[in-house]
């Protein structure tokens, strides 16, 4: 009996302990925005939740929050979240994409708790959210590798988009391809500068792969020939290096450098020229390994650099360089060379060079530029160019877009009616039912038209028009609103439909549907037939045969008399 009662003691104890502690745990909630958000950009952390004097941070408490967003007293949206907290989070506590510019305030309070006590008053801010696309900026961007060009085939290489400016919100698209254009890692968005990494895998004995990407940023950039950054990178697999005892064998003791073929063998100005080659690395510390195109003892063309670390070892590769467009023709066509340098030795094969490529200079050939008046200095541009000045509900309005870019690109875009945070254009439930999707030519302005179709039942005053676009596969959407007027309704054309088959002249038999419109409701149109099939036409003429018929008759009848 004791012992049960002592038994009970402990137990009575330890519960008084842990509401004791549940008692002194406080928890904070806060807003976790910044005074300025910008349109069309997610925000995933609205609030933070910590809960002070609680050590040690498990296990986890769940916490509920509920939540809403107004601008200008009007409720935007209402939602609630639940989370397990150690001591302090606020990543998902809620989520808002802003539509739409102004004044905006959030409102929190928390609902629900494991903790027994917390407090019962709502947490508010206030923020203001803009529209960064006609803020001028230049933003550029570069990638960063590891150090060394040469990867083992299944080894990892890690890159890192470098931004030299992330005030504003943007969206760097990433992939990786081969010398021909081939797309080895699918094109992927991201919305941050985090390292990122890809396993190298391949069947040849060696790859020339480049990573590739573009920045769009949601600002105005002013220059966006720096929005694009590639690094090449050389895949080797195991087959492509000799071991030491074989490759000793094969080559003596001696480092060497042999170029085999070029390819092409008579490269163009622009192009690419692939030097196959075979380098041998002995005992020496030198690891550095150039090449590189000259012409009249001038470089024209990209530095490749290799790193070769392993010693006593054979490579064979394929080692690519980018000669210069020379759009501007200062370099006259003939010999030239191609020269790879390193390991304290030096090799060259001459080549021949001629042409331009002409897809390259195109847009930078000064005679180009003459005859197109130089229109890549217009800014991209997306514009409303006709809108009437007055809708009526139940209605379907043409609203008519402009876009100027300075470069080939597809757009999709579509548009809503609105007022408050309710849509009037939204019959079936989704706002993105009209959307059209269109190529625009660089520097060449393309209209399109987006089919608004109003609610019925509106009543009549000042709505607002949201048109959305975004370009390729960016991740926001840009807007555009303009107000426009709802008038009062007007009364509906009446349309009756008429079925009738017909027999063609031959012995087959088809069916024909004609479509016979009267405008009744129209002042000073006392019905108007816009098609009259052959049947009604047949049912006209027979009265009028009636009447010939009935008059011959009367007078045959008189004429015996």
């Amino acid at each position: 009996m004791n012992r049960f009662f002592s038994l009970g003691v402990v137990i009575f104890c330890l519960v008084s302990m842990m509401v004791s502690a549940d008692e002194n745990k406080t928890i904070l909630l806060s807003a976790n925005l910044d005074k300025t958000l910008y349109l069309n950009t997610e925000y995933a952390s609205l609030f933070k939740i910590e809960i002070q004097d609680k050590k040690p941070c498990t296990p986890k408490d769940i916490v509920t929050v509920s939540y809403h967003i107004s601008k200008d007293g009007l409720l935007i949206k209402e939602d609630s979240f639940s989370k397990e907290i150690g001591c302090t989070s606020s990543a998902s506590t809620g989520n808002f994409i802003p539509s739409e510019t102004g004044n905006y305030l959030l409102c929190g309070m928390i609902t629900n708790s494991s903790i027994n006590t917390f407090p019962s008053l709502s947490s508010c801010t206030e923020f203001e959210v803009i529209s960064t696309t006609d803020i001028s900026c230049d933003v550029s961007l570069q990638l960063k590798t590891n150090q060394t060009i040469f990867y083992d085939n299944e080894q990892s290489i890690k890159f890192k988009p470098e931004l030299n400016n992330k005030t504003f919100p943007f969206v760097t698209e990433y992939w990786i391809e081969d010398l021909f254009g081939n797309i080895i890692k699918p094109k992927v968005n991201t919305t941050n500068t985090n390292e990122k990494s890809w396993k190298t895998n391949i069947d040849e004995e060696d790859r020339v792969l480049f990573i590739k990407a573009i920045l769009y940023p949601s600002c105005n950039d002013s220059d966006q020939s720096d929005n694009a950054a590639e690094e090449m990178f050389i895949v080797l697999n195991n087959s492509s290096l000799l071991p030491a005892s074989d490759a000793e064998e094969t080559t003596g003791s001696n480092a060497y450098i042999n170029i085999s073929s070029l390819s092409p063998e008579n490269p163009s100005f622009g192009s690419i020229v692939n030097a196959e080659v075979e380098i041998y690395k002995n005992t020496t510390d030198k690891y550095s390994v150039s090449l590189w195109v000259e012409k009249d003892e001038k470089t024209i063309s990209e530095k490749t650099k290799l790193h070769l670390k392993s010693k006593n070892t054979l490579y064979k590769m394929v080692i690519p360089a980018q000669i210069d467009a020379n759009c501007d023709q200062k370099t006259a066509s003939g010999t030239a060379k191609l020269i790879i340098e390193g390991l304290g030795i030096q090799e060259q094969k001459d080549f021949s060079l001629a042409g331009i490529n002409e897809g390259l200079c195109q847009k930078s050939n000064p005679k180009a530029e003459s005859e197109k008046k130089e229109p890549n200095k217009e800014k991209n541009s997306f514009q409303i160019i006709d809108l009437p000045a007055q809708i009526s509900a139940g209605e379907a309005t043409r609203v008519k877009i402009e876009i100027f870019n300075s470069q080939d690109a597809e757009f999709e875009a579509w548009s809503y009616l609105y007022r408050g945070s309710k849509c009037y254009s939204c019959a079936s439930g989704e706002r993105e039912d009209n959307k059209i999707h269109f190529s625009v030519d660089a520097d060449e302005p393309k209209t399109a038209e987006l089919l608004v179709k109003t609610d019925s039942g509106l009543e009549a005053g000042e709505y607002n028009l949201m048109v959305k676009y975004k370009k390729e596969s960016q991740k926001n959407a840009k807007s555009l609103v303009s107000k426009i007027y709802l008038a009062t309704p007007k009364e509906e054309t009446k349309t009756v439909n008429q079925s009738f088959s017909v027999l063609s002249v031959g012995s087959s038999e088809s069916a024909l549907t004609a479509q016979k419109t009267t405008l009744t409701e129209i002042p000073n149109y006392p019905g108007i037939v816009v098609y009259e099939s052959n049947s009604e036409r047949s049912k006209k003429m027979i009265s009028w045969v009636l009447l010939v018929a009935f008059g011959l008759l009367s007078l045959v009848l008189i004429w015996k008399r």
